[in-house]
């Protein structure tokens, strides 16, 4: 197992976030449209206060939404385009492991870290869209091959352009703040 140093990279990525006003949910422009599908109902429920989260809810969301096992969070469908998939999926990732983190669940923490995982194992970063989703998640796993994909997530975002956007900006932020908490678990979230 490899460790980061969580805190220098909680610094660089606020340093990528450039002063976003961190909030709770990311822009609302991550889904693009009225309907924001599995990765904006997952949101909707992490992104609300741990202590007015119904976590009796929040688990029948995830019930629904997350495929039980190990590999991604959802399936992908002959509808989706892998980039758009890969998007969502890893959208579901950082939120799932927010809400793992704030409900105290590790049997969701264990699930994300598996998706994780899976993805490192049978997808390159380069199907991703540009966006960092789950940065994080990949940096924290452990696992030389896990800290690489989160990296290439950043070359990603950095070269492809979209690191200046609003919702790239938002995942530094939340990001850099999730790597904080695993610096300091005794952190108020």
């Amino acid at each position: 197992m490899q460790r980061i140093d969580a805190v220098a990279w909680s610094r660089h990525l606020e340093h990528l976030a450039r002063g976003v006003e961190w909030t709770a949910a990311p822009p609302v422009q991550a889904w693009g449209c009225a309907d924001p599908g599995s990765a904006g109902r997952l949101w909707t429920v992490a992104a609300a206060a741990p202590e007015t989260t119904d976590a009796t809810a929040a688990e029948a969301v995830v019930a629904e939404l997350v495929t039980p096992g190990d590999g991604p969070l959802r399936p992908m469908s002959d509808a989706d385009a892998v980039e758009v998939w890969i998007d969502d999926d890893l959208s579901m990732l950082h939120a799932l492991w927010r809400l793992a983190r704030t409900l105290r669940r590790t049997a969701w923490h264990a699930r994300a870290s598996a998706a994780a995982l899976w993805h490192v194992e049978h997808l390159g970063a380069e199907n991703a869209t540009h966006r960092p989703w789950a940065l994080h998640v990949f940096l924290l796993e452990g696992s030389g091959e896990a800290r690489l994909y989160g990296e290439s997530l950043l070359h990603a975002a950095l070269s492809g352009g979209s690191a200046d956007d609003p919702l790239s900006r938002w995942i530094f932020a939340d990001a850099a703040r999730e790597l904080a908490i695993a610096a300091a678990p005794d952190r108020v979230a």
